[in-house]
């Protein structure tokens, strides 16, 4: 049979229990006692003995199984159980791995075994599970024998680890169930939790509280509440023994110190500047017209200013004398007079008025034209046609004087007539709307001359209404025109100005032109002989709308528009006022049209002038119309913006101016046979010969040629 060797140290069955050894006496301990054990033995009882210090293990010796026993750890090439004998092993025969039969005669015939795992390891295991039982082989001890549990306690070994535990009665605790239980409700405060331990009672105390018995409380303690920027100053009281106050470092505030502080509140920054937070500093970043740490200095903005080499006060007295400029951050603000608007003060407030009457809008184009206007208000002249030019004739019409606004009374021949009906009213771009007795467009109600005299005639009483007028140096006046009933009136034909306050007298003489045409020269019988004639041929040929016709075609080459005061070219667009300086630098560039030699406009061949003297006698003082009137002042006044207006026919006469030939052919024959007759005293015989003479001198003359 396999010999086993232990290397398990025996076990002292004569160690005592309690007390065993040592000098045990009375203490304050949960147990009750405290023993002082002698060098040999340990334990609380001193119970276990320490085999390691006589023993003769010449490896490693280590207590084992709680010091019930020990062991002899040999290094490599010993074996045995105090690791005094080398590794040898039989060269024949089966040898179970790990324990060694031993004989000293056979010591020749063995040989060293080297393995890794201890010997004792390997015969430990042999033993647990291949030779049983364990405890027959190997006296391990168990460790409930010594009875280590007190007070009653029930002990159970743990068969793999040789350990044992204590199941303590009620009332007891401890690894041995040597204490006693001392917790109570009053043993830890502020409802901490109390547990037994070996040297008596312990506390698991609240969140907040620490202790022996969770006395303590302290916030500033846990969890750091005030953070990396704060300081914790405790201030519990019995009502809140948690109660806490942060004192918190420059920047940072809030009851836990977690807000940094922001710089910007209240807003230092001035002028509208936008303030950006820094810690413990800002910046201000300042609108324009601002500077300074705080965007406290404004930058002036209403300084002088110069335009086209001219300097101003300020940009909002560029025209506007009477403008205040306001400085303001970034800026400045106009306060206009009572004649200019706009944001600088820049736009009259007639401009203004008129742009919106006639576009709807304020025409920025259109500014300057109207600026030069102000300056000049002569050129309206020339400027309105540009804007009624736009207007189709019957909206033209009711922007004009009505025969109402005009006249006060008309009459013919000591006859009342009635404005409305027996005056023709048409319109002219450029003179407005016209009133013409015996028009040829009113042939209903035409008037003839039955007397003559200074007697006789029109006579009319017009009204000025100087008040409508736009204040200028000229004079107001009323543009009479005396022409035939078949000419065509132009802005440029002859006309005479009737003054106010006064009676305007013309009288008329008719005469009439005829010129000859043909081979005695140039003239135009109808206005399609001519290339272009724009305006309405049913008047008849005209020179000056030939010429019209010729400037509306140079006006049209150069602006791409014509000029909207004359007739033009069907299908051609008109020239905006915003265009009339292109008009104007076309007219000073290419002159009068009569010079030019694209424009061929001769005279018509017939023609009807009326010659006209003239006269005129101012009102008097106190008119007697108005000495039984309701009102004599209102009819002073009335006189005084009233013309009278009387155009005669003294005579019954008129001059015709007509061309003739010179020389007709009849007429010439006739003279040089008259002529001839006185010369040479001969008769109409002497005249044939002469002829003869004449045909024989030419024939003489031929044959001496042909020889």
């Amino acid at each position: 049979m396999l010999q086993l060797w232990t290397v398990y140290g025996a076990i002292d069955d004569s160690v005592p229990t309690f007390p065993a050894r040592g000098t045990c006496a009375s203490a304050p301990t949960p147990s009750g006692y405290n023993c002082t054990c002698p060098t040999d033995y340990s334990g609380k009882k001193c119970q276990y003995y320490n085999y390691c210090k006589n023993t003769t293990c010449s490896g490693t010796c280590t207590s084992e199984f709680g010091g019930a026993s020990w062991k002899c750890t040999c290094p490599p090439g010993y074996q045995g159980w105090d690791c005094k004998t080398r590794n040898y092993i039989f060269n024949s025969g089966p040898v179970e791995d790990g324990c060694y039969n031993w004989n000293d005669a056979l010591k020749p015939n063995c040989k060293e075994y080297v393995d890794n795992w201890l010997t004792i390891d390997k015969c430990r295991y042999a033993q647990e599970w291949v030779i049983n039982p364990f405890y027959e082989r190997f006296a391990i001890p168990d460790p409930c024998l010594i009875s280590p549990c007190e007070n009653n306690a029930t002990c159970i070994t743990d068969t793999e680890t040789y350990a044992y535990e204590c199941k303590c009665k009620k009332g007891f605790h401890g690894p041995n169930c040597e204490y006693s239980q001392q917790c109570t409700k009053s043993v830890c405060q502020n409802m901490g939790t109390c547990y037994e331990r070996d040297n008596g009672t312990g506390c698991h105390c609240l969140q907040y509280y620490h202790g022996e018995y969770c006395e303590i409380v302290d916030r500033c303690e846990y969890g750091n509440p005030c953070g990396p920027h704060g300081t914790c100053e405790s201030n519990a009281t019995d009502i809140s023994p948690i109660e806490f106050k942060c004192v918190c470092q420059d920047g940072y505030l809030g009851s836990l110190c977690d807000i940094e502080t922001n710089e910007c509140v209240p807003d230092p920054c001035q002028n509208g500047g936008t303030c950006v937070d820094g810690f413990l500093s800002y910046t201000c970043l300042c609108l324009e017209g601002s500077t300074g740490y705080n965007c406290e200095i404004d930058v002036p903005d209403c300084v002088p200013i110069q335009i086209d080499g001219q300097w101003y006060p300020n940009k909002c007295m560029t025209k506007d004398p009477d403008a205040v400029c306001v400085d303001m951050i970034g800026g400045f603000e106009c306060q206009c007079g009572s004649q200019y608007v706009g944001e600088f003060c820049n736009l009259h407030i007639i401009i203004r008025d008129v742009l919106m009457a006639i576009y709807g809008e304020v025409n920025l184009q259109m500014i300057p034209l109207l600026e030069d206007l102000l300056k000049n208000p002569a050129q309206i002249k020339d400027m309105v046609p540009f804007i009624t030019g736009l207007i189709e004739y019957d909206d033209r019409i009711p922007l004009s004087w009505t025969p109402e606004d005009m006249f006060e009374w008309v009459s013919f021949e000591d006859k009342l007539l009635d404005p409305a009906v027996h005056l023709n009213q048409w319109n002219d771009v450029v003179l407005g709307n016209c009133f013409t007795l015996n028009h040829k467009l009113n042939m209903n109600n035409t008037f003839v001359y039955r007397n003559f005299g200074t007697d006789s005639g029109l006579r009319a009483k017009v009204k000025l209404n100087q008040r409508e007028y736009v204040p200028w140096i000229d004079i107001a006046a009323i543009l009479v025109f005396v022409h035939h009933m078949n000419d065509y009136i132009f802005a440029e034909s002859v006309r005479y100005n009737a003054q106010p306050r006064g009676e305007f007298v013309i009288d008329i003489r008719d005469t009439r032109y005829t010129k000859l045409g043909g081979r005695y020269g140039q003239c135009i019988k109808d206005p399609n002989e001519v290339e272009f004639f724009y305006y309405d041929k049913s008047f008849g040929y005209a020179t000056e709308g030939c010429l019209r016709s010729c400037y509306q075609n140079m006006i049209n080459s150069s602006c791409g528009c014509i000029d909207p005061r004359y007739p033009g070219p069907v299908g051609t667009s008109v020239c905006l006022l915003a265009e009339r300086s292109c008009v104007e630098t076309a007219i000073k560039e290419a002159g009068d049209p009569s010079t030019w030699k694209t424009c061929v406009c001769p005279l018509p061949c017939n023609s009807q002038q009326l010659t006209v003297t003239w006269s005129r006698s101012e009102f008097v003082s106190s008119p007697a119309e108005c000495e039984g009137a309701a009102d004599p002042s209102k009819c002073r006044k009335d006189f005084d913006d009233a013309t009278l207006v009387s155009i005669r026919l003294p005579k019954a006469e008129f001059s015709l101016y007509a061309e003739t030939p010179a020389m007709t052919f009849n007429k010439f024959v006739s003279n040089l046979g008259g002529l001839l007759g006185v010369l040479m005293g001969v008769q109409i015989i002497s005249f044939i010969e002469v002829i003869f003479l004449i045909w024989r001198l030419v024939v003489i003359l031929i044959s001496n040629k042909n020889m």
